[in-house]
């Protein structure tokens, strides 16, 4: 059955996108540009952040440490705003089965924040509980294996041995 005010709903539409329709674009357009981001952080991770953790992981456990890998992702329905991890975790105690591996635990994670279209490498201290380190990494696409493994290095000393080098912005947790 058409519409009998067709015309009348087609105007009130119109001016709805008239009105809003610079904000949908470019809400449209930051909606693309954040996952044009996330998908250029998967390849680097798939490619160069995961295998250089789970190597380091093999390394720790050889050395009798307790450590894992583990991938996070998380969604602000609010801000339409993605966060990609993944997390080297050294618990100071083995965590429980299922344990939350985004759980305040010492390690470090590489997160890649769709929002700002950033990356960060944020260290949790074994040192110094509640106490953790965040290095904004640039250029995502102009990171090698060396770059990264440099990075992860420096993080780890933080992790280790609360030593950051000047580097980096040190927080203090509740």
């Amino acid at each position: 059955m058409p519409l009998c005010l067709e015309g009348r709903f087609r105007d009130l539409l119109d001016r709805y996108e008239k009105q809003t329709g610079e904000m949908l674009a470019h809400r449209r357009a930051q909606a693309e540009a954040s996952a044009g981001f996330l998908r250029r952080f998967e390849e680097v991770a798939r490619t160069i952040i995961r295998p250089c953790l789970k190597d380091l992981t093999m390394l720790l456990r050889a050395r009798g440490l307790n450590a894992y890998v583990s991938d996070i992702t998380t969604y602000d329905r609010d801000t339409n705003k993605v966060e990609e991890r993944i997390v080297l975790v050294l618990p100071a105690d083995s965590p429980a089965v299922g344990a939350d591996p985004s759980a305040d635990q010492p390690g470090l994670s590489v997160v890649a924040d769709s929002a700002a279209r950033q990356v960060r490498l944020v260290s949790r201290s074994l040192a110094r509980p509640g106490q953790s380190q965040r290095y904004d990494l640039a250029l995502l696409e102009q990171r090698t294996p060396e770059l990264i493994e440099e990075d992860v290095l420096r993080a780890l000393e933080f992790v280790c041995f609360d030593e950051g080098k000047g580097r980096g912005c040190l927080v203090n947790e509740p």
